[in-house]
């Protein structure tokens, strides 16, 4: 899936899965040959869960 694509699934903006990923709270995406991000389902559940799961309910490996 695009960043588009992921963010209008999840309700937020392009520009906020974006800078997820500038400031370290998911790691780098793989990107395509034209060197668009490509996220996985596994990319897709970790951005949710960042973005809508409560703090205290957070894995320890999950970043905050």
């Amino acid at each position: 899936m695009r960043t588009g694509d992921v963010a209008k699934g999840l309700g937020v903006s392009p520009d906020l899965i974006r800078r997820l990923e500038l400031r370290g709270e998911i790691p780098p995406i793989l990107r395509d040959r034209a060197g668009q991000r490509r996220y996985s389902s596994a990319d897709v559940e970790r951005i949710r869960l960042i973005l809508f799961a409560p703090a205290g309910n957070r894995k320890p490996e999950e970043p905050r």
